[in-house]
């Protein structure tokens, strides 16, 4: 009976050590905690991203799985976590999951807590392939470049019907996960590499993001001469050309730059250049005060880096007027005889006083000019010859007459 009576506290003693071994299950467990960010929309740089769910996996045996989701703050964390190596993996809507090949992995030690360094979750629209469509035109005139090669990262193509390319462009993320931005190259003769504006567009997979693209033309140079139909050397001794403005109806100002010499008439302007597969055609007006509007149209570029001369000179036409006044003697008569007469020194023109009044026909506008009036004045005491002159730059009024005030001979 003895025996019996000592087995029994051997037996209570067993039992009270099982018990105390079951309630000390999981006392060696530790904790895996982290924080999740993406980029966010209206956000710069990246932000914590709740609601992600976090998924836990045990590499070593016995295999688990846990889960939860990140608060407001972007932080997850698993309590009583056994031992061992665990994979994570994260799962949020509008990012990517996290890359089988690429996985978060973590050893959790008996009770301590694991760190995860800061997960940044990529945009679904930030991997893959995406469509670019480049819409390629000239800075200066607006047209669409054809025949050029456009590049968007390491995609090409070629063509470009009506300046349109449409390229497939695979996608990356940048640092902060978003979709990359990608380098915009145009190579066309024509044109200026390194002048694309703007010069970068980021792809976004699986869709279409179309971008317009000016590139600069490469410039020639046409020289010329100009020479009016008529008093050809009065306008190059007064450097009357220098006034004369060289526009074209599609080439910006600054970007034709016209420069003339007033003396010689000579000019030379800047075009976008022409190249091996296209002929760029442009027009040029020429206006200025004292000459009718010349329009050269239908004009074609030298190619670009090369200068070439047009064929013929340009011919203006001077504006003109009726030349028309009046003399008067110092004793106040109307000389009318046989040798009174009116010059235009600077034309070399002479015409007759007729009852006092004269009259010159195409006189050129904008122009000085000296009108010389000499005249027999019978009422004067002594030689009965006189003269007078005015300073006179004839003008368009509309009515195509120009009248001189009364000169008045002495």
């Amino acid at each position: 009976m003895m025996r019996n009576t000592a087995l029994v506290p051997l037996l209570l003693l067993g039992a009270l050590l099982g018990a105390g071994c079951e309630g000390d299950a999981g006392v060696g467990d530790g904790r895996i905690q982290g924080t999740v960010l993406a980029p966010r929309a209206g956000v710069s740089g990246i932000a914590p991203a709740s609601g992600v769910t976090v998924q836990a996996s045990r590499i070593d045996d016995p295999p688990l799985t846990r889960s939860t989701t990140t608060d407001v703050y972007g932080h997850f964390q698993f309590d009583k976590v056994p031992t061992g190596r665990w994979e994570l993996s994260f799962f949020g809507n509008g990012f990517q999951a996290t890359p089988s090949n690429r996985p978060v992995t973590v050893f959790v030690e008996s009770k301590r807590t694991s760190q995860v360094p800061d997960v940044t979750l990529s945009s679904v629209f930030a991997s893959g392939a995406g469509v670019v469509v480049v819409n390629v035109v000239d800075a200066v005139t607006g047209e669409p470049v054809s025949n050029a090669t456009v590049t968007v990262g390491v995609s090409s193509a070629s063509g470009g019907s009506s300046g349109s390319y449409t390229l497939n462009v695979p996608v990356s993320p940048d640092s902060l996960g978003q979709p990359a931005s990608q380098r915009i190259l145009v190579n066309d003769e024509a044109h200026l590499q390194g002048s694309e504006q703007p010069s970068t567009v980021i792809p976004i997979a699986n869709q279409v993001v179309s971008v317009t693209v000016r590139v600069q033309p490469g410039q020639a140079v046409v020289q010329g001469v100009l020479r009016a139909s008529a008093f050809d050397d009065l306008y190059r001794q007064a450097g009357t050309y220098s006034r004369i403005s060289i526009t074209s109806d599609s080439i910006d100002p600054s970007f034709l730059n016209p420069v003339i010499d007033g003396g010689t008439g000579r000019f030379s302007v800047r075009v976008p250049g022409s190249s091996s597969a296209s002929s760029r055609r442009f027009g040029l007006v020429f206006s200025g005060q004292g000459f009718l509007v010349k329009v050269l149209s239908n004009l074609v570029a030298p190619r670009a880096n090369q200068t070439a001369n047009l064929s013929s000179d340009v011919i203006l036409e001077p504006a003109t007027v009726t030349l028309e006044g009046t003399v008067v003697t110092s004793s106040g008569s109307l000389p009318a005889g046989q040798f009174d007469q009116v010059t235009l020194l600077e034309l070399g023109q002479t015409v007759a006083l007729l009852n006092g009044s004269f009259f010159f026909l195409r006189v050129p506008v904008a122009i000085p000019l000296t009108v010389r009036a000499t005249a027999t004045n019978p009422f004067r005491a002594g030689s009965p010859n006189e003269s007078g002159f005015v300073r006179v730059t004839p003008a368009e009024n509309g009515s195509g007459r120009f009248v001189v005030g009364a000169i008045s001979t002495r």
